[in-house]
């Protein structure tokens, strides 16, 4: 029989606790976030002439220090296909790189997540190529993703990653990874082995932590990036 102690300290119970923690504080960090970057990773750039303008905040400036330590990494400039997500409720954002991505011919693909209601199993994802932000509309969490209409999803063979672009609630200084909860990165990533691929996880510097609870289908990553570093980990 389980008793409370077990369960307070197993993997699962300790990562509700420390998601909840952390999603509070990157809602206070993304107080200033305003609704059009929240929408689509496709609005106005967040570029240096944004930066120049006084009162930028506090997640508009790491965003685009973020966004600006991928884009000098030789990985992400030699990359064909490429793998973002449409920022939400206070992630990093994301338009530097799909603007820069389409500007350089790279295969720009994000997320569309089926909910378990519409698969009816557990929810799964699949990838599918975006030419650009118009693409994207409103999915099964609200969060944009490319229209079904327009963007077809990739085949198991046709995806070739060389950098992946992972969202999270928080990692690790050994490459661990805290979720949402919802298993659908751990899920795809566990039946589309991509051994090219140089699997980023991009927060916020709060969110790098030194450790984290983890379990064995948990996706781990290769490298995290923040406002403040980059740390790549031996594979």
């Amino acid at each position: 029989m389980t008793t409370n102690s077990h369960v307070a300290h197993s993997p699962s119970y300790l990562k509700e606790v420390l998601r909840r923690q952390i999603l509070a504080r990157r809602r206070q960090f993304a107080a200033g976030m305003q609704e059009t970057h929240a929408a689509h990773p496709g609005g106005a750039a967040l570029n240096s002439e944004v930066a120049g303008v006084a009162g930028l905040s506090d997640w508009e400036a790491a965003s685009r220090s973020a966004q600006e330590r991928i884009l000098g990494l030789a990985q992400w400039q030699t990359a064909r296909q490429v793998l973002l997500y449409s920022p939400v409720r206070g992630e990093i954002d994301t338009r530097l790189l799909f603007e820069a991505a389409l500007a350089a011919g790279k295969q720009t693909l994000f997320p569309r997540c089926i909910s378990p209601r519409a698969a009816g199993y557990a929810g799964c994802m699949e990838l599918a190529p975006c030419t650009g932000p118009e693409q994207l509309i409103p999915g099964s969490f609200k969060i944009p993703e490319p229209s079904p209409h327009h963007c077809p999803p990739l085949a198991a063979e046709q995806l070739k990653l060389d950098l992946a672009l992972i969202p999270g609630v928080a990692f690790s200084r050994k490459g661990e990874r805290l979720g949402y909860g919802g298993g659908y990165y751990d899920r795809f990533f566990a039946a589309n082995l991509q051994p090219c691929c140089l699997f980023i996880g991009f927060c916020a510097g709060f969110q790098l932590l030194d450790s984290l609870p983890s379990e064995p289908w948990d996706l781990k990553v290769d490298a995290v990036c923040t406002e403040e570093e980059i740390i790549f980990f031996a594979k």
